[in-house]
């Protein structure tokens, strides 16, 4: 279920100036607002359970930790990912809010251990032009309300730790879809991709009355 998010829940909270990865600051709550000196945060996070509300831009270049961080990326918000892998963070991403990943020149996103990515829109995985290749893997979930926009799609998880995709609407993959071991991909709507790869137990479950466009099959 997607969170419920009131302004009374982060308009009186520290601001990201304020943050330290050690002692108290690092538990507790954080907003970075709209507008204002204060309004970008570029730097390390510590995952200690706490809450972090983006109005302005937060690019996050190391973090460690492994109680799950909330971040949520609000109307006009920004959320940028300079590390090569995302693991023990809930990101949410609300109407209006833009994710994105800065590692690899912008081109790959890789959700990993403890990760939930829930956007209640779309979620175009795009930055400065270049299309990404989106890896979910060992108990990660993507959860996009409406379209996914991927070049490469791929999963891959174990008895333990399943990958799960649901997309709301419709996933367009430019160039593939690859999925193994214990994944699973939730079909609501329309799945376009030039290349779908099912192998060692990947799942996909598709809706009565969807439509699945595939230029190649391979199982």
């Amino acid at each position: 279920t997607f969170p419920e998010v009131n302004v009374s829940d982060y308009s009186s909270l520290p601001n990201m100036s304020t943050y330290n990865t050690s002692g108290t600051a690092a538990t507790k709550n954080y907003y970075i607002p709209a507008t204002g000196s204060n309004n970008n945060y570029s730097g390390s996070c510590v995952a200690n359970g706490n809450s972090i509300y983006v109005s302005g831009t937060l690019t996050i270049t190391n973090y460690w930790g492994t109680k799950p961080m909330n971040i949520y990326v609000l109307d006009g918000g920004k959320l940028f990912f300079n590390v090569n892998t995302i693991q023990y963070v809930n990101i949410y991403i609300l109407s209006g809010g833009k994710f994105a990943s800065v590692a690899n020149n912008g081109k790959t996103v890789n959700l990993s251990t403890g990760t939930k990515l829930m956007a209640v829109g779309d979620l175009k995985m795009e930055d400065n032009g270049n299309l990404q290749k989106l890896q979910v893997e060992n108990g990660a979930l993507l959860w996009v309300g409406n379209k996914l926009n991927v070049g490469v799609l791929n999963l891959t998880g174990n008895a333990a730790s399943q990958a799960k995709v649901y997309a709301g609407c419709c996933i367009y993959a430019s160039e593939s879809v690859e999925q193994q071991k214990e994944s699973y991909i939730y079909i609501n709507s329309y799945l376009n991709t030039p290349q779908l790869i099912q192998k060692n137990g990947g799942t996909l479950y598709v809706k009565s009355g969807a439509l699945m466009d595939i230029t190649s099959m391979y199982q």
